[in-house]
């Protein structure tokens, strides 16, 4: 078992944030590092700051996103330390006063019976509880892919601001990741509050269940496909787009129902997105489902992740393409994958 390690806070950082001026905030972090703080260290202590004050709303708060990819561009940045500060100002443009709920407890035990009682617990809206138990699912100082699974799971179940929750948790668990999960359970708990607290949309994942149950797609054989995404493919991808949301998820049942895989089709689906999709802010929510999507599949081969391709679909074809070139000419060029 990974060994505990002490996390000691960054004397100063909370109480730039508390300024809640983002000019007077960056300049405070600024010297800070300047003092020579460790920026992972700094980041980590405006993280958890800022995870004691979330506010479960939709859409969210985004400093803790920011964070995470802050850490990121710092290893290239120039000035390495400026991502850490500009996120550090976005936080203090976040700020609450009012600190939110904190869950002491953890809930141990069976680990896939902690899964199942995590997604009773969200959708049952029971915060508190989902949290004690995704405690009980993390581990100090590792990545249990079994939690991911589960926040992941109830996440792209949940279509509430176009996809939001998943986004989110998402990059929580990237920050989770940056940090070396070291204090885990706090810096997830907005996640997990979020997909328990917030407006709850799952009218369109039942109309996914409902064809997925009508085509009799197998979908733990789904996940395991390996065929690509050919030009066949593309094109019937590509019309159906055009039809609309139900003609999409029938033809990426029937693609997987082909062998064709998962991934590729949810590659697809984020180029897509940000191809016929740039430009409209409205569509902006729905194209990071896409890549949060694409993300999970990476993460994990559970094979009800599948379904998640068909809810990225469903999102995408809802919007109209602010692009100039016709859909089908789009999807007759060669699309890389995200990586």
């Amino acid at each position: 078992m990974p060994r505990a390690v002490e996390v000691h806070e960054v004397p100063g950082v909370e109480e730039a944030l508390a300024t809640r001026e983002p000019a007077t905030c960056a300049r405070r972090i600024a010297a800070i590092l300047e003092g020579g703080a460790d920026r992972k260290e700094v980041a980590r202590t405006a993280a958890l700051a800022s995870a004691r004050r979330f506010a479960p709303t939709l859409p969210p708060p985004h400093a803790l996103l920011a964070l995470g990819a802050s850490l990121d561009l710092a290893a290239s940045a120039p000035q390495p330390a400026l991502p850490i500060v500009q996120a550090c100002a976005l936080a203090a443009s976040e700020w609450r006063d009012v600190a939110g709920s904190a869950t002491a407890r953890s809930i141990t035990g069976d680990e896939l019976h902690l899964a199942q009682s995590f997604h009773t617990s969200v959708r049952g809206r029971e915060a508190a509880e989902a949290d004690s138990i995704f405690a009980g699912l993390l581990r100090e100082g590792d990545e249990r892919r079994l939690a991911g699974d589960a926040l992941f799971e109830v996440c792209a179940q949940d279509l509430a601001g176009e996809g939001h929750k998943l986004t989110f948790a998402v990059g929580s668990w990237r920050l989770g990741r940056a940090l070396g999960w070291l204090r885990g359970a706090p810096l997830l708990r907005p996640a997990v509050r979020l997909a328990a607290e917030a407006t709850q949309e799952l009218g369109a994942y039942g109309a996914t269940l409902r064809d997925v149950g009508r085509s009799r797609l197998d979908v733990e054989l789904a996940a395991r496909n390996v065929a690509p995404i050919d030009a066949v493919a593309r094109n019937t991808y590509a019309i159906a787009l055009a039809a609309g949301p139900e003609r999409i998820v029938a033809d990426l049942i029937a693609g997987l129902k082909r062998g064709r895989t998962p991934a590729g089709y949810a590659d697809l689906i984020a180029t897509t997105a940000m191809e016929r999709l740039v430009g409209d802010p409205a569509a902006l929510e729905p194209t990071l489902f896409c890549l949060a999507v694409r993300f999970v599949l990476g993460f994990s081969r559970t094979a009800t992740h599948a379904l998640a391709v068909l809810q990225a679909g469903r999102l995408v074809a809802k919007r109209r393409s602010t692009a100039t070139t016709p859909a089908a000419r789009q999807a007759s060029r060669p699309r890389s994958p995200i990586p």
